[in-house]
């Protein structure tokens, strides 16, 4: 599915779910690396596809460890995107619609994502930072 425009601008009537929301919400996305994602069916829990949930990963991504939050139902409908060489430790989604989106060579060693039902994580290219870093993003910005 080509998702991009002639000028390099998203189509937002084709792309998926979780780009339109970005689009919608006002954020900035280089959306060129969305077309090297390809979905991905191994390596996730056993809720992950009974749930509706969607992985789309560039072939060279580390799949970080993806866990519901404890004490809570799995997620569902959660759109997770990861682009080239990503490293995170930990993916933590609970609720309604989660979106994860990870652009390219982004390396935060040891992090840990947190993203609730309806909320959105978009990190952009090449961002790097050492220690354990925690984002933790719980309902609609």
């Amino acid at each position: 599915m080509n998702l991009l425009k002639d000028d390099g601008g998203c189509e937002s009537t084709r792309a998926p779910a979780w780009i339109k929301r970005l689009i919608d919400r006002g954020i900035a996305c280089d959306v060129n690396w969305v077309s090297d994602l390809r979905p991905r069916v191994e390596g996730l829990p056993d809720w992950w596809h009974a749930n509706g949930n969607t992985l789309l990963c560039h072939s060279d991504a580390i799949l970080p460890s993806i866990v519901a939050h404890p004490g809570l139902d799995p997620p569902k409908r959660a759109q997770v995107a990861l682009g080239r060489v990503v490293g995170f430790q930990e993916f933590i989604l609970w609720g309604e619609a989660p979106v994860v989106a990870v652009g390219n060579e982004c390396s935060l060693g040891g992090a840990v994502v947190a993203c609730g039902g309806a909320s959105t994580v978009y990190l952009g290219h090449r961002i790097n930072c050492t220690g354990a870093p925690t984002i933790n993003v719980d309902g609609p910005a």
